[in-house]
């Protein structure tokens, strides 16, 4: 199970750009790690591209690891589910999406830049995960 890490926010201060919506493709996602999304539509994993799956409930991250590598210039899809209303934010690129309890979240950038990131419930102030890209 992967660290939670619960601090205080006051706020980021960053502009952030809207996640892009889900691009259609014809591969299938890797599996979920461990999100319940029965209900949602399948994601799928674009043109050298990376799913990453993160389940956020009771105040707990469900994920094996809190890190990821991407390679430089993949298409990047972060879906959330949450059982709280807030919303993903990458810091560094500053892209959000919003979070509803129950309905997964996803939020998708290209990592063009190396260094490494961290996406985190921006209200709540939890790190999701943390993305290195080389």
């Amino acid at each position: 199970m992967g660290a939670v890490v619960i601090g205080l926010v006051t706020g980021c201060g960053n502009t952030v750009t809207p996640a892009a919506a889900v691009p259609p493709s014809a591969t299938p996602a890797a599996p979920s790690d461990g999100a319940n999304d029965d209900d949602a539509p399948p994601i799928v994993t674009p043109p050298n591209g990376t799913v990453v799956s993160i389940l956020f409930e009771r105040g707990r991250l469900a994920r094996k690891s809190d890190q990821v590598e991407v390679g430089r210039g993949s298409t990047v899809l972060l879906a959330v589910s949450t059982d709280v209303a807030d919303e993903i934010h990458l810091h560094g690129y500053e892209r959000v999406a919003p979070t509803k309890p129950g309905e997964r979240a996803v939020l998708e950038f290209t990592a063009d830049r190396s260094g490494v990131y961290t996406a985190e419930l921006e209200r709540s102030g939890v790190s999701l995960l943390v993305v290195t890209v080389p």
